[in-house]
């Protein structure tokens, strides 16, 4: 997850540090990535995701099922293994694309929803349109 998650490799261990932080508190990964590749797997993906996908149906589904998925979701490369290996030692719950190939990061909903508001309703804003 964390290969599919990061596309800058120094906020590896943030992303594993927030996945870790999830697992341990029972709480769902709620991993965009996994839901990308249930899509994949069913034949649907279309190169966007959908609210409605985060309900699919699939083992793979990590806002529907707790724990990981029950398998990989693709071939890690180094530094995602290194990240796994040694995560960051944060208190973050959450993250955020800011759609330049960063995340932001947040500890609580409140701020995370801020976050989404901020990096993500423009977007969606913008698209709509167009």
């Amino acid at each position: 997850m964390i290969e599919r998650e990061v596309k800058k490799p120094e906020e590896g261990p943030l992303v594993a540090s927030v996945l870790i932080n999830r697992l341990e508190k029972g709480i769902p990964l709620a991993c965009d990535a996994t839901i990308i590749y249930a899509r994949k797997l069913a034949g649907s993906y279309d190169g966007r995701l959908h609210k409605a996908d985060l309900g699919m149906e699939s083992p793979y589904n990590s806002y529907l099922h707790l724990n990981l998925p029950p398998g990989p979701i693709s071939n890690p490369g180094e530094s995602s293994l290194r990240a796994a290996l040694d995560p960051a030692k944060t208190d973050y719950l959450y993250y955020v694309s800011r759609n330049d190939g960063t995340h932001q990061f947040s500890k609580d909903l409140d701020s995370h929803q801020h976050a989404v508001d901020r990096f993500q309703k423009p977007i969606a804003w913008k698209k709509s349109r167009n």
